[in-house]
């Protein structure tokens, strides 16, 4: 712990004016938002591009990372299973109190309080005596907590927690720690190269990563297990590179079949042999559905008239969904009708879309001469058309035409719109369900690496350098 207390003094020196500024302004996840709480549901990892900016990283010392816990609310209670000590921004020790210890948002920073006393401060730091645990909302984390008054009136929760032992509380929330081995080793390497990058980016934020889907999904101690731990000591320190980086090591439940490409160059789209329950699924929305989506995502398109869809270059499955309603229009991507809809719904980009539905008369008036082939007015497209006392049908006169008239269409109305995909997830990087087929068929973790990250290496951390390019 004393290691950790230095490496934290050294950050709050670095980031202290960071962490002054206004919150929203430095969050930089997702346009528009109002604080750092946000998900990047919309986010798809098929369209990000890596940047890297360097931190500073001493060789020999355990990575400290800062994962968000909590932005949203002025008060919270902090509980330990020992003492817990209070530090000020430059290390010093306040006090050991007895927990629980209240914090309430203040006009000039934090208000703590507990029955061993009361302190003001914009800042502190709260440590378990020896290798004790802190509580927060019913779960236990390592490492320490840092807290500050963000936007809004908010308290802001950080844990302070080194890199493996955030593994712990990650990989098990990830991916069944009882799969397979060497699927679990994966999924290990794939998370900690994850958390590197995002330090390696976020060194200049607030913060490194979020406790959520946003990032990875972090539960303290609560979900460790000792077949992820293991996994986690036998890749101790393993990373993925590209071109001596850290790559952003995105990963997924299921692809479906075939991950989806992005726009990094090791985030290619390779087969992934997979048995899961979300090799295919369907969905079926009424216009009426698809309306209310958009209006609860800010769009009001009034009654829905039209749907069409364009392909992707494979034509495996929809680049856009062209939506034209009576008050307007939307081309919605993949990932933004799955967040509009629910990603527990439509579970991933991936798929197809049929519109069925009835017909209706056009509101086109169609001339039609009687020196005229009928096919020459589109009357293929139409399943009937009535001209006085004549019928048009597939093209051909039922009995011949001496004058021009006016033909009203018919065209094909949509009801309802199919969804048919397959996979659960993103579709980028490794796909969880693909890794543990592998797995079972013989592939050590390297190979399972290698195939769903095209062109990379396996480094430890330790021959990474000095992460100093600032």
């Amino acid at each position: 712990m004393e290691a950790m207390r230095r490496l934290r003094l050294l950050w709050f020196v670095l980031v202290i004016a960071a962490v002054s500024l206004p919150l929203t302004l430095l969050a930089g996840r997702s346009e528009g938002s109002e604080s750092m709480e946000v998900t990047r549901v919309d986010a798809d990892p098929a369209e990000q591009f890596a940047t890297s900016k360097g931190m500073r990283f001493y060789p020999g010392q355990p990575l400290i990372l800062r994962v968000l816990l909590s932005n949203s609310t002025p008060s919270l209670s902090i509980g330990a299973n020992s003492r817990i000590k209070v530090l000020d921004d430059a290390g010093r020790v306040l006090g050991e109190w007895v927990p629980p210890v209240r914090a309430d948002a203040a006009v000039d920073g934090v208000a703590l309080s507990s029955v061993s006393g009361k302190l003001r401060g914009k800042r502190f730091v709260l440590a378990p005596e020896r290798e004790g645990l802190l509580r927060w909302n019913k779960r236990d984390y390592r490492g320490e907590f840092a807290l500050s008054l963000g936007a809004n009136d908010r308290l802001v929760l950080l844990n302070h927690v080194e890199l493996e032992d955030y593994l712990r509380g990650v990989v098990p929330a990830e991916m069944p720690p009882l799969w397979p081995t060497e699927a679990v080793k994966a999924q290990a390497v794939a998370a900690r190269t994850y958390a590197v990058q995002r330090a390696l980016q976020n060194h200049d934020a607030p913060f490194d990563l979020y406790a959520s889907t946003a990032d990875q999904l972090y539960q303290g101690t609560g979900r460790e297990h000792p077949a992820s731990d293991a996994a986690i000591a036998e890749t101790r320190g393993k990373v993925i590179t590209y071109q001596c980086e850290p790559i952003i090591a995105y990963y997924h439940s299921a692809s479906g079949g075939r991950t989806r490409a992005g726009k990094l160059p090791y985030l290619a789209s390779v087969e992934s042999p997979e048995e899961s329950s979300h090799d295919s699924w369907q969905v079926e929305l009424s216009l009426e559905e698809l309306a209310s989506a958009l209006r609860k995502g800010g769009q009001d398109l009034g009654q829905i008239q039209m749907v069409s869809v364009s392909q992707d270059e494979g034509g495996l499955a929809i680049a856009a969904l062209q939506v034209r309603g009576s008050a307007g229009t939307s081309e919605l991507t993949p990932a933004r009708l799955r967040s509009l809809i629910g990603v527990s719904v439509v579970k991933s980009p991936s798929f197809t879309v049929d519109i069925e539905g009835g017909l209706a008369l056009s509101r086109e008036f169609r001339e039609i001469h009687h020196w005229m082939r009928v096919d020459a007015v589109s009357a293929y497209r139409e399943k009937e058309v009535k001209v006085r006392r004549c019928t048009v049908t597939s093209g051909k006169l039922t009995r011949p035409m001496y004058h021009t008239y006016y033909a009203v269409g018919v065209e094909q109305q949509p009801e309802r719109i199919i969804l048919h995909g397959g996979g659960y997830g993103h579709g980028v990087g490794m796909s969880q369900w693909g890794a543990k087929w592998m797995a079972e068929n013989g592939a050590t973790w390297e190979e399972i690496v290698k195939h769903y990250y095209s062109g990379v290496e396996i480094t430890d951390i330790s021959q990474l350098g000095t992460w100093g390019k600032l």
